[in-house]
C-alpha cells in the first residue's frame, strides 16, 4: 500500500468556497483534484501522458504529476488531507479509472477522484511529521514515505469501521518520522537545556540557516550554536567560522547520524541514544505533540 497527502484546493464554480468543495467531498465520500478537462480513464501511464500533453499543450507538467497520482492509488491506499487546521485520513475504496464524474464533480472542480472513506483524525499534534512537512511543496497530491505504520495505527484508532489493518510493532526508529521538524528542534533545545544553556528567544527567527538559535551557558563562559537537520549529512567544517573563541561550542544534530566529523573538540555531534535516553528520563519535560509519539511508540 502506499500513503498520500493531497492539497484539497481547486478552483471551484464562482460562488463556491473552499468549505463548499470540502463539505461536497465528505458527502459524497471522495477526494480528488480538478484538471476538468481530462475525461480519459487509464491505467496506462503513456497514454495518460500523451492524452494531458494533448489537453495541455503548455504546463502539463503539473497537471500530469496529479492525474498519474491519483492513477496510481490503490484500494486501502491511505490520503491524508486538512482543512482549516483539523487532518483527515482518507482510506481508498474505489480506483480513479472507476470514477464517473457529473456536472456537480465540473462545478466544484472535484473532477479527478476516488472514492473514500473520511476519518477525522484531529489537529497535528496526531499526524505525522513527515506528513506535516509533505504540505509544504506546490505539488497538489504527492506521496508520502515511512510512515506507513503510523498511519495504519491512526486509521485503526480512529474508525468506526469494522476494517482494520494489521500493524508492525513501533518503536524508536519510527519515532524520529514521527515528530516534526519543529518538535524535534525543540526537543533538542530542550535537552541542551537540560545541560545548562539558556536560550536567547530574540535569535529563535535568525535570517540563516546555518544554525536555530544563539545560546549562553548558565554560568556566562562561553556561547553555544545548535543546528538541527531531519535526515541529511552534516559537514563540521562548515560550522568552524562561527566559533567566536576556543570556549565556544557547536552542537549538530541529524536524524541520519551521519557526520563528516571536523578536528575541532568545540563541535559536537549529538547521538540518537543521548536524546532517546533523555526523553525516556524526562517525559514530564515533553510537549504534548511529542509526548503522544512516545506514548504510541511504548504501547508497542
Amino acid at each position: 500500500m502506499k500513503i498520500w497527502r493531497l492539497n484539497l484546493k481547486p478552483a471551484p464554480d464562482n460562488g463556491l468556497s473552499f468549505k463548499d468543495v470540502f463539505e461536497f467531498c465528505q458527502k459524497n465520500k471522495i477526494v480528488g483534484v480538478g484538471w476538468r478537462d481530462i475525461n480519459i480513464r487509464t491505467d496506462d501511464y503513456r497514454e495518460l501522458k500523451s492524452y494531458v500533453e494533448t489537453i495541455y499543450t503548455n504546463g502539463s507538467t503539473r497537471a500530469l504529476k496529479a492525474l498519474n497520482a491519483m492513477r496510481e492509488m490503490e484500494i486501502n491506499d491511505l490520503i491524508y488531507t486538512r482543512f482549516d487546521g483539523t487532518y483527515f485520513i482518507c482510506r481508498v475504496t474505489s480506483k480513479w479509472t472507476e470514477s464517473n464524474p457529473t456536472n456537480e464533480h465540473y462545478c466544484y472542480d472535484i473532477y479527478n477522484y476516488v472514492e473514500v472513506e473520511w476519518i477525522n483524525i484531529g489537529t497535528e499534534d496526531n499526524v505525522p511529521g513527515k506528513v506535516i512537512n509533505s504540505f509544504g511543496p506546490s505539488a497538489t497530491v504527492q506521496q508520502v514515505y515511512d510512515v506507513e505504520k503510523i498511519s495504519k495505527l491512526l486509521y485503526n484508532n480512529f474508525t468506526k469501521n469494522d476494517f482494520k489493518y494489521p500493524v508492525d510493532s513501533i518503536g524508536l526508529k519510527d519515532f524520529w518520522q514521527l515528530i516534526s521538524s519543529e518538535d524535534l528542534e525543540c526537543l533538542i533545545m530542550l535537552y541542551l537545556q537540560s545541560k545548562g544553556y539558556y536560550i536567547y528567544s530574540s535569535t529563535l527567527k535568525l535570517s540563516t540557516a546555518k544554525i536555530e538559535c544563539v545560546m549562553i551557558k548558565n554560568d556566562g563562559s562561553h556561547k553555544c550554536f545548535p543546528q538541527v537537520k531531519r535526515q541529511t549529512t552534516l559537514y563540521g567544517q562548515e560550522y568552524e567560522n562561527i566559533l567566536n573563541n576556543h570556549y565556544d561550542k557547536v552542537f549538530l544534530f541529524t536524524t541520519s547520524q551521519n557526520y563528516i566529523k571536523s578536528d575541532i573538540p568545540q563541535i559536537e555531534y549529538i547521538s540518537l541514544n543521548e536524546i532517546e535516553d533523555f526523553v525516556k528520563a524526562n517525559k514530564n519535560l515533553l510537549p504534548t505533540p511529542i509526548l503522544n509519539w512516545v506514548k504510541i511508540w511504548e504501547e508497542f
